[in-house]
């Protein structure tokens, strides 16, 4: 088998095997499971490994647009490509709705090969990535479902608008940090006890200075410098009472966590995976690391 063949093949079975893993919990020090981003920004130099150097399960999502002269791409993914910054060591699944499944194409981890497109922002709306997500195949489930209940209602405050949109595939409510003009939402599957955990993107004047705040500064004792914006954004959200007291304590009680976020909630969602897996005891991952207990189903908001 070639290996562009294989390349192809192998993220056909990923989200099968993702759904097994969801049931497959142990007592200890919590992880992200998968961060799913959509239409996230580069993040860090070098390229954000987790610890033991391996890529992050999940997938980098970039909405795409054929024309017959020069394929449109959203804006947002090439914005720090002249600043050095780079994606993250993930598989990156880029959609279009003009193809029969929906895919693109797939760069494999850590991929992000030199392009010529036209940037295109209206590519970049979290609608627009939900309606492209939804016409993949049925072996990607649990991006579907991500992107439903996940990626629809990470800029949602209003609780009982969340409840509303999520009972629907299966999930409840059951914490929300809410830091000034941000907030983060963790939904618990009643099923299977799995959670996601959602980080809003830029919809504000103070989001959009993050985004262009790109000094490279140090996070979580890691060995990779990270766009000051993004760590500022997730820091604030860390180190609030509302993370610290409703959110962060419910995190161990999840058969496991899936994080995702569109635009700079990517790239926060991106920079939380990451620290929580080096386990390191620094600082940050002393104000996010969470530990693993007997899964319960716990009470909606």
């Amino acid at each position: 088998m070639s290996k562009v063949a294989l390349l192809l093949l192998l993220p056909l079975c990923c989200d099968a095997v993702r759904r097994h893993q969801r049931f497959a919990s142990s007592i200890g020090v919590g992880k992200v499971s998968s961060v799913y981003t959509f239409g996230a920004p580069h993040v860090s130099n070098p390229a954000l490994t987790k610890k033991d150097g391996s890529c992050f399960e999940g997938w980098r999502f970039i909405n795409y647009q054929t024309d017959w002269l020069l394929n449109n791409e959203d804006i947002v993914p090439t914005l720090l490509v002249a600043s050095s910054y780079n994606h993250p060591h993930q598989m990156t699944l880029r959609l279009d709705k003009s193809k029969t499944d929906g895919i693109k194409g797939i760069y494999g981890c850590g991929k992000n090969p030199f392009r010529i497109t036209h940037p295109d922002i209206s590519l970049h709306m979290k609608e627009v990535y939900n309606s492209q997500v939804q016409l993949l195949p049925n072996t990607y489930a649990f991006s579907k479902k991500v992107s439903l209940v996940g990626l629809l209602n990470s800029y949602e405050e209003d609780v009982n608008l969340v409840k509303q949109n999520i009972q629907r595939d299966g999930y409840i409510l059951v914490a929300q940090a809410r830091v000034g003009e941000d907030h983060i939402n963790l939904m618990q599957d009643e099923e299977d006890l799995s959670c996601i955990i959602t980080f809003e993107g830029s919809d504000s004047w103070n989001d959009w200075k993050t985004n262009v705040a790109m000094k490279r500064v140090s996070f979580c004792g890691m060995p990779f410098s990270v766009h000051y914006g993004f760590r500022k954004e997730l820091r604030t959200l860390m180190n609030s009472s509302a993370f610290q007291h409703d959110v962060r304590p419910k995190l161990g009680k999840c058969q496991r966590v899936d994080a995702t976020g569109h635009s700079l909630g990517g790239a926060v969602a991106m920079l939380f995976t990451a620290c929580v897996d080096w386990q390191n005891g620094s600082n940050d991952y002393n104000q996010m690391s969470w530990s693993q207990e007997e899964p319960v189903l716990m009470s909606s908001l």
